[in-house]
Order: structure tokens, then sequence, then C-alpha cells
């Protein structure tokens, strides 16, 4: 264990992991790999690539890391910003490069279990779990179980997810991921290219990647050597589930709900400013609600108030379909504010004024659906 938390710590702060046992590493070739674009002959990988992003985007970021190496466990939450900044203005390809060394014995097949894991569409959820967890696994002699605790916390099918360990699918991927690797003369990790060109390990940081990001994107992204284009077959994969198949239904949908509660909002407000009585279809208790001392603040009717609720929620809905997955966050906390206010409005109606108006209650189902598609993009996302 001590000898394992050392060679992690070296890993984690020594400038990456290197390989030893490879031509790579000559004293002829140990600076090839700084050439300014990837050769555009160079085979592609595996194929089609597991990616996050938009298979559009003009930047295209690709990662050569290994399960055992700390620096790569370290980078992992760098990334994981980094997409969360760009979203689908990038896409992000990772590679496996499991490094020949001793210390690294576990690192191929660690890598095979990603491969096994994105067979069943939980690629990234896997990748998470390997370098989040890497000191436990590591250091246990039953990594392999270790490995299918993982596979069933993210919902796998574990005996689908053995077989495929064992196969030849998931290693001929990692092969092609290593052979493309050796072409680009990569002989540490990690190792980063940012549309073909190697970005040094001193830069790999959020604050340095950005400027790098932020320059390609001003220019289109128009560099030559642009990795993973050619002959390419490709997919968006798990980390768009918030990111792609789960945050977009779930914002679309709350973009649609929070219009409804736009449209209720808007209609309290303009009977409140033209004096007009509102009709009551359902209960009988709207203008008693409305003409209430709880009805307004300052004078403002709490009408603007939800109006304007509702405004920042299609918003930040809005914001998250069209790729800043963070301001899903922030409408997970809009909306649960929201349904604290709601609550307690119910609350005053019921026990203090004794009476409901059908379109607060309407606004407290709205805002009731909102609250429930944001627990069940983070329930379907845990899955």
């Amino acid at each position: 264990m001590v000898v394992g938390a050392v060679l992690y710590g070296v890993g984690a702060f020594g400038g990456g992991s290197k390989n030893t046992n490879t031509a790579a590493n000559k004293p002829g070739n140990s600076n090839a790999a700084k050439t300014s674009a990837i050769p555009t002959n160079a085979p592609p990988g595996a194929m089609p690539p597991q990616y996050a992003g938009s298979p559009t985007a003009t930047v295209t970021i690709e990662e050569f890391a290994d399960f055992q190496c700390g620096s790569c466990a370290a980078t992992f939450p760098i990334m994981n910003k980094i997409k969360s900044m760009y979203g689908s203005r990038i896409k992000f390809i990772y590679r496996n490069f499991p490094l020949a060394i001793p210390q690294h014995d576990k690192s191929y097949d660690a890598a095979v279990a990603l491969e096994a894991a994105g067979m069943q569409g939980k690629y990234w959820e896997m990748l998470a779990q390997l370098f989040q967890n890497q000191q436990k696994w590591t250091s246990d002699p039953n990594f392999r179980q270790i490995w299918n605790d993982y596979a069933k916390q993210i919902g796998l099918d574990v005996n689908k997810f053995t077989t495929d360990l064992a196969g030849i699918a998931a290693k001929g991927r990692v092969d092609a991921d290593m052979a493309r690797g050796r072409a680009l003369n990569v002989n540490s990790t990690p190792t980063l290219y940012i549309n073909g060109v190697m970005v040094p390990y001193n830069d790999v940081k959020v604050d340095s990647l950005k400027v790098i990001i932020d320059a390609e994107l001003a220019k289109g992204g128009s560099c030559s050597g642009k990795p993973g284009d050619a002959g390419h077959s490709e997919q968006v994969t798990n980390e768009d589930s918030i990111e792609s198949s789960s945050k977009p239904w779930a914002a679309i949908l709350a973009a649609i709900v929070a219009l409804a509660g736009i449209a209720d909002a808007a209609y309290l407000t303009i009977h409140h400013y033209t004096a007009e009585p509102v009709p009551c279809s359902v209960f009988e208790g709207c203008e008693q609600v409305l003409n209430s001392q709880w009805a307004t603040i300052g004078g403002v009717p709490l009408a603007i108030f939800g109006l304007l609720a509702y405004f920042t929620a299609f918003s930040l809905a809005l914001l998250t379909i069209f790729g800043n997955r963070m301001m899903w966050k922030f409408f997970g906390a809009q909306v649960v504010i929201m349904a604290g206010v709601s609550a307690w409005l119910i609350y005053v109606q019921a026990a203090i004024i004794g009476a409901f108006c059908q379109f607060c209650l309407l606004s407290a189902l709205i805002t009731t659906t909102l609250l429930v598609i944001f627990i069940v993009s983070l329930f379907k996302r845990s899955k």
C-alpha cells in the first residue's frame, strides 16, 4: 500500500508517466512527439472513437492516458472542467495508452474494462470510476472484482461486462488506440493534442487550456492536423447524456413547461394592472386570494416575481440545451427555491386566506413538474 501511494504521488506531481520500454524513449526519438501537427497518415485509433461534445465542433481535443498514471488521474477533473465549460463547442476524444512498465501492470486490463463498459453505453461512467478510485483498485489484488462492483454500480449487465472484458473486440479497440499513440511517438501520459498540436504537459491546466481553445475557436479551428477526422464513423457518447441524452431531453421538456409558467404568470400580471376580475371556473376564491395582502410585495404583484422566476428557469434550460451544462445545476437550484415558495403560498391560501386561486395552484403544479424533471434527470444520470 505504501509503495502504491508513493508511485501514485510521483505520477501525480512528477510531470506524467513515461514508457521506458519503447523505442520512443530512445535519445533519437525523445522529442518526436513534439511535432506541430498529427500526420495525416497516422492510424485512426479505435473506430468509431468515444467522444464527448459535438461531432461538428471546430476544436478537437485528444488525450492519451493510462489508468495507473497518477498525473492522468490528476488531469481527469481538469478535462471534466474543460468539457463543462465548452460543451458542444469542442469534441473531446479519450485514447487508451497503457504504458508497458512494471508499475502499470493493470493498466492494459483497465483500458479493456473501459471499452467493455463502452459496449453497454457506459464508457464515461466507467472512466470516472477508474480514475476517481485509482488508488483503491491499483493496490488491491482483487481488482477485477472491484471492477465488477463498478460495473454493477453504473448499471451494467455484469455477466456481459465480464464476457466483453475477456473478448477480442474490447482489446482490439485498446490496441488500435495504442497503435495510434505509437505512430505519434507518444511516450508518456497524459499526452494531449488540441487540433493536432501537442500541448506541453505544464500547460495541461484549466487556464492554459482555455487560452489555447479560445484561440482555436477564434480562428474557426482550421488547423490541418485535426485528429480523428479521416474515415471516421462517429457517434455521440454517454458523457453528453446531460451531456447528450439525459439533459437535453430534460432541458427541452423543462423549457416547454417553463413557457407554460410564463404564460400563467403573465396572465395574472396583466389582470392585476388592468384591474379586470380573474375568471375562476374551478375555484371561487381567485379574487379573494389575488386581492389579499399576500398577493403583493411593496405594491408589486407576486405574479411579476413568478414571471421573472419562470423566465429565469426557461433561460437556464435553454442554455443547457445549447451545450452549457453547468446551467443545469443553476436550473436545479432555481426550481428548488421556486418549489419552496409555491409550498408556502399554498399554505397561506389554505391556512390563512381560506380560499384558493386556480391560477396559483396551476403555477404550483408547473413548478412541481419542473422540480420532478430535474430530479429524474439526476436519477437517469446516476444510472
